[in-house]
């Protein structure tokens, strides 16, 4: 590895034309991603850099925030965001270190309508074990507007775990935060606030009904709504220490709580995916451990809270399955999951399959499901998130075993029925390759970065990858969109 950036950008052309017949899209004959650029990224120090996730902006640009310089534990960790232009190229690279030149790590981000990328994480501070970290960066050059510190209610272990923006640039962070005036310390939701010049404006503190030892209501996602409001949600153990899905809804100028929803089934239910429909409907997937793993998903009206319906389903094939990494909507507000599973409960043989699903928004019936590969030893896939297109076909990123590597993989499902479109395998050479997520730019290119392990180093760097969609206009010239 060795000091500095280490980049290695290629630009590469490979072609896959699908045909799109079926879709009845007068614009789109034929169908093609082309993989236009890759890079790989090193923190500076030869040790671990760990992507998180990645957001795009109208613009094409991409941005990719994580961790790097990780030693296991020996506290050289800064927080990272870098800026990629429309090509794939880097733009710039950003690093903040904490007070405590600790174990800082950066964990999500988001843009404002007003040209900025809001980051989210954990950083060590002096006086208390960790807080929660927000940084505004400007997107053109990566100047750092602000930074804030926010520490919890007993100035003990917090962190940051999602953020969202409003319209007005306001900021909406959620996390955990160690609570010690329990019985016993536990976690604890804590939202917060803060105004596009970077002052709290309010924080909320959810406790659920369990006090034990190492029980914790730890929130996962958080989005806002078309009004300005605020919807996190995440995993509570109740009264009896079983976990339950939670959903609360606050107003977002204020933090006043307008409903809050408890949803349990089964011994164990967990939260993974939120999503807010178009007439302002809130969306929650995740599992519940009922008789077996099941898929949970929830439709809570917008307004009151009320459980529009709840859909638990579970599939036909044998073994055992993850929860459901990932949900996306379609533009009839259709939810799309996927997860993986493994078909003959051996988890040493390591053939785990996908199942991507689609489910009806007025219903939650299933309307299709699919799995992708089989039951060979060694012969396993891994999926990390779903993405929707314009076109409504779905896009799940992975990973595939390729003894004994693992490659970055991408399937690409047409929307009405499920039927794959487009495979597609990208491997660094000699190494093992994680996505953290693909998606979607505006014009429907596929981005992904995650972290890709060296073999020969024992550590990891941080990995981008842009897939260009193409359209062929009656005869051989190939337009990027």
């Amino acid at each position: 590895m060795g000091g500095g950036s280490r980049i290695q950008m290629s630009f590469i052309r490979r072609t896959l034309i699908l045909s799109m017949a079926a879709l009845a899209v007068p614009a789109l004959g034929q169908v093609q991603f082309s993989l236009v650029a890759t890079s790989l990224h090193d923190g500076g120090l030869g040790k671990s850099d760990f992507a998180e996730n990645i957001v795009a902006d109208a613009a094409g640009n991409s941005y990719v925030v994580g961790t790097i310089n990780s030693n296991w534990g020996a506290g050289t960790d800064d927080i990272v965001l870098y800026k990629f232009d429309k090509n794939g190229k880097q733009a710039w690279r950003k690093t903040f270190d904490g007070p405590l030149h600790g174990q800082d790590i950066g964990y999500e981000l988001a843009l404002d309508s007003f040209g900025h990328v809001i980051v989210v994480g954990r950083v060590m501070t002096p006086n208390t074990q960790s807080d929660y970290v927000t940084l505004k960066y400007r997107a053109s050059d990566g100047v750092l507007v602000w930074s804030r510190l926010f520490d919890g209610i007993s100035n003990s272990i917090d962190g940051a775990s999602d953020v969202a923006v409003d319209s007005q640039g306001n900021i909406f962070v959620t996390g955990m935060v160690w609570n010690d005036t329990e019985y016993w310390p536990n976690g604890d939701y804590c939202t917060i606030a803060y105004d596009p010049s970077g002052n709290l404006l309010w924080e909320k503190l959810y406790d659920g009904p369990a006090t034990y030892l190492g029980f914790h209501d730890q929130p996962i996602n958080i989005l806002v709504d078309q009004n300005g409001d605020v919807v996190v949600s995440g995993n509570s153990p109740n009264e009896h220490n079983n976990d339950d899905i939670v959903t609360i809804k606050y107003d977002g100028a204020t933090g006043d709580e307008i409903w809050l929803q408890r949803f349990a089934y089964g011994a164990n239910d967990y939260a993974q995916g939120l999503m807010i429909a178009s007439n302002g409907d809130v969306m929650v997937t995740g599992n519940t451990e009922n008789l077996g793993h099941k898929v949970a998903i929830i439709r809570y009206d917008g307004v009151t809270g009320a459980e529009r319906w709840a859909t638990i389903d579970r599939f036909d094939h044998h073994g055992k399955f993850s929860s459901p990494y990932s949900m996306a909507l379609d533009a009839q507000n259709n939810v799309v999951t996927t997860l993986q599973y493994d078909p003959d409960f051996d988890d040493s043989n390591l053939n785990d399959n996908i199942q991507t699903s689609k489910y009806d928004f007025e219903t939650g019936s299933r309307i299709w499901s699919v799995s992708y590969g089989n039951s060979n030893t060694y012969d396993g896939q891994n999926a990390r998130t779903v993405a929707v297109d314009s076109l409504g076909n779905v896009l799940v990123s992975g990973a595939d075993l390729f003894v004994p590597h693992t490659n970055v993989s991408f399937w690409y499902y047409r929307g009405v029925d499920g039927q794959l479109l487009w495979k597609d395998d990208f491997a660094f050479k000699d190494h093992s390759d994680d996505p953290a997520r693909g998606i979607f730019d505006r014009n429907g290119n596929v981005l992904a970065a995650g972290t890709n392990h060296n073999y020969n180093s024992g550590f990891s760097d941080i990995f981008f990858l842009k897939y260009r969609r193409l359209v062929r206009l009656g005869g051989p010239k190939e337009i990027g969109l």
